[in-house]
């Protein structure tokens, strides 16, 4: 009755102090300006957070120093205090991911990425793309574009994957002049599509 009536809420750093932990964790984002006002990092961002109120854990977001597209995040958990790890979209080969592996000093999971050693949330990329080729295969379709993320990307590598197999399911040569790179960013689709459309047949 008396912490309802002074409406006494625990001090988390207070706590951290006593039980070692932070009741924090760390959302790692790749170095890119514009990934904020992405779409699906907002989805993702309102389901961590909706889950975490449930436990009383708070979210740090941050871009490390040394991120490189095709290397991915910085061997190292310096600068990171917390209990817990997100590690967003790392590339194939991240550095990161394959220090934890061998050091895991820390749990993290990896959101729109894989790994045989830490746990992952991903989508089945590959066979959305399957499916999305594969209808159009059977629509007689044959000259069909692909348009991926960066090439060390693995939903790209995964899509790229589904999209071969269906070629190859209904013996349509694979054609190198068909794939474009780009980003996930309505522009970004729409210059590559604008360039493969202007492409000879």
């Amino acid at each position: 009755e008396i912490i309802e009536a002074l409406d006494f809420r625990p001090n988390l750093n207070a706590r951290g102090l006593i039980t070692g932990k932070t009741n924090l964790l760390s959302l790692m984002v790749p170095a890119d300006t514009e990934f904020f006002t992405g779409f699906y990092f907002r989805g993702i961002l309102r389901g961590i957070s909706e889950a975490l109120t449930k436990h009383s854990y708070r979210l740090m977001i941050f871009q490390p120093a040394g991120f490189e597209p095709h290397k991915g995040y910085a061997p190292t958990l310096q600068g990171i205090q917390s209990d817990g790890l997100f590690i967003m979209a790392p590339s194939v080969d991240d550095r990161l991911v394959k220090y934890l592996e061998v050091h895991a000093k820390l749990p993290a999971v990896l959101l729109s990425g894989r790994s045989s050693q830490l746990d992952w949330v991903d989508l089945d990329s590959g066979r959305a793309a399957l499916e999305a080729v594969e209808k159009l295969a059977e629509m007689g379709h044959r000259r069909i574009a692909f348009i991926g993320g960066a090439c060390r990307d693995s939903n790209t590598l995964a899509r790229l994957e589904g999209y071969r197999l269906v070629l190859a399911k209904y013996k349509i040569p694979f054609d190198p002049a068909l794939v474009a790179a780009s980003d996930y960013r309505v522009e970004g689709g729409y210059g590559a599509a604008k360039a493969l459309f202007s492409k000879p047949e």
